[in-house]
């Protein structure tokens, strides 16, 4: 009886913690279904929360979205507070990585059309890390050898990923959610009054949170393996 009594005494902690555990994933299944279902809670936190204090909620948020209607549900309300975000200055708009609707956005381009950014930017990239022992600095306090060689070396570069980028091929061959998420982003401009700004502010969500986090770190994006970019990192 004794030995049955001791057992008894160290399965309640086991079953206390099992019950505990359990419930925290109950709990946690419900928020998942609560910011899915509500995405005007997650506008309100893009701007009352500053992103230090959520940094790994935009790739919860995500995952929580699911399927590809619940995203564009959500991004509505988020380029929204976006939009709001930069009420004052329209320049800053998709420009702050860390802020939520940034991040959600990049972090949903980056996963659904990493083939596209492959495709696309594989071989200028590739061009690039060749091109390693060549320096393209430009900031005269950094270095004061070889600005104008530079500059001009720059601009060729500049030159050739914009011409890739902004070719009829690469823009036909535009996913579907990278369509849809440009021109949720243009519909609201409009909505506001902003046609003139409609493509710099389209310009942003793609240069910023789609095309250059692919170009500043390649293998991590899968445009490049990882053992071709040990150490590239673009800047």
């Amino acid at each position: 009886n004794g030995v049955e009594a001791m057992s008894g005494d160290a399965a309640a902690p086991q079953a206390w913690k099992r019950a505990y555990f359990a419930q925290l994933n109950e709990d946690y299944k419900q928020l998942i279904m609560f910011l899915r279902d509500n995405p005007e809670v997650s506008a309100i936190i893009a701007n009352n929360v500053r992103p230090s204090q959520c940094e790994g909620f935009p790739k919860m948020l995500l995952s929580a979205c699911g399927d590809e209607k619940a995203v564009m549900r959500m991004m509505v309300l988020l380029v929204d507070a976006e939009f709001d975000f930069a009420a004052k200055d329209f320049t800053t708009f998709m420009r702050e990585r860390g802020r939520l609707p940034n991040r959600f956005s990049g972090s949903f381009l980056l996963d659904r059309a990493s083939d596209f950014l492959k495709d696309t930017l594989h071989e200028r990239v590739m061009e690039l890390i060749s091109a390693r022992s060549v320096s393209l600095e430009v900031d005269p306090e950094k270095t004061a050898m070889n600005l104008v060689r530079n500059r001009t070396l720059l601009v060729q570069y500049a030159v050739k990923f914009l011409d890739t980028i902004c070719s009829d091929s690469t823009v036909q061959a535009l996913p579907r959610c990278v369509r849809a998420l440009a021109f949720l982003v243009a519909q609201q401009a409009k909505r506001r009054g902003l046609d003139e700004h409609v493509y710099s502010l389209v310009g942003n969500l793609l240069i910023l949170r789609f095309i250059n986090p692919a170009v500043a770190v390649p293998d991590f994006y899968g445009v490049v393996p990882a053992r071709r970019a040990p150490n590239f990192r673009v800047r």
